[in-house]
């Protein structure tokens, strides 16, 4: 696929403008595509996605999560975009941690773009003065403001059973979310995909008859949910609370848990987010790492 070879040469050649531009020409190149080419294109990108700074990794990742949607097998690109997930979080978690030590007050809202600026200049300066180097800090800002972005691929792809079966470091994605769960949307609706069973043999015991019924359960996210797809799929000709015994389809059942995820296509550009760290300059976003 030629855009991604003009994005590999814009990454090489670390020129932010061109590595934006074949970003925009491979959204437009994906829609016309096959399975079969999507599928190197998205192992290639990945490798790109691995060696960004956090922002302009969260914009390329998500088109990638998506495209990887549409290739053949997404798994192999798992423990890559995985592991950029628990690097953001967890240093996302360091973010708001050290600039409330630093600065004596909680972080703006990761989703408060506005802020970007005047948090970059503030934070950065506070840790510089405290010794830490200007990049390292510049990093852990793009961590809080670019979180989401980075976590979306991995929650793109876990809507689906076969790639939360292979889905690597489950408990280090688990920790890395908890500290910053009312903090990146992402990452909270990520949690409650990470506690979906798959294939789970359950033996469930109706109290009142005491009948019993041994069954697979898949794509069941919580307690409630479990309980009213029981309700559908084992209500038999009984009556329950007046509603008419009847069966409902069987696909019901196998419906993935994932509650309403939102659109992610808006996402691709990546323009409220990614204006804020752009600059002229090439490898640069407002002075600060494009590439790492």
């Amino acid at each position: 696929m030629a855009a991604v070879d003009k994005i590999a040469a814009a990454f090489e050649a670390r020129d932010a403008e061109q590595f934006d531009k074949a970003i925009q020409r491979l959204i437009k190149a994906v829609q016309n595509a096959t399975p079969e080419e999507i599928q190197p294109a998205v192992v290639s990108l990945t490798a790109i996605v691995d060696q960004l700074a956090y922002v302009p990794a969260a914009e390329l990742g998500q088109i990638v999560g998506s495209m990887a949607t549409m290739g053949t097998d997404p798994r192999p690109i798992l423990p890559t975009l995985v592991e950029r997930a628990c690097n953001v979080m967890e240093d996302a978690a360091r973010f708001a941690e050290l600039y409330q030590s630093l600065l004596g007050e909680e972080p703006p809202s990761a989703s408060d773009y506005g802020a970007i600026a005047a948090t970059i200049q503030r934070f950065t300066d506070a840790a510089v003065a405290s010794g830490m180097d200007g990049d390292a800090a510049d990093l852990l800002v793009q961590a809080w403001f670019g979180g989401d972005g980075c976590v979306q691929p991995v929650l793109i792809l876990c809507q689906w059973a076969d790639v939360r079966a292979a889905l690597p470091q489950r408990d280090r994605l688990l920790a890395a979310i908890e500290p910053i769960r009312e903090s990146l949307g992402n990452a909270e609706w990520l949690h409650g995909l990470l506690l979906v069973l798959d294939d789970v043999v359950l033996t469930v015991v109706d109290r009142t008859t005491g009948r019993g019924y041994r069954l697979t359960i898949g794509g069941i996210g919580d307690n409630f949910q479990l309980h009213t797809l029981l309700a559908a799929r084992l209500i038999g000709r009984e009556t329950m609370a007046g509603y008419p015994a009847r069966a409902r389809p069987q696909r019901w059942s196998r419906r993935p848990t994932a509650r309403a995820i939102r659109n992610l296509g808006a996402a691709w550009s990546g323009s409220s987010i990614s204006s804020t760290f752009t600059a002229s300059g090439s490898g640069t976003r407002a002075g600060r790492p494009t590439f790492r």
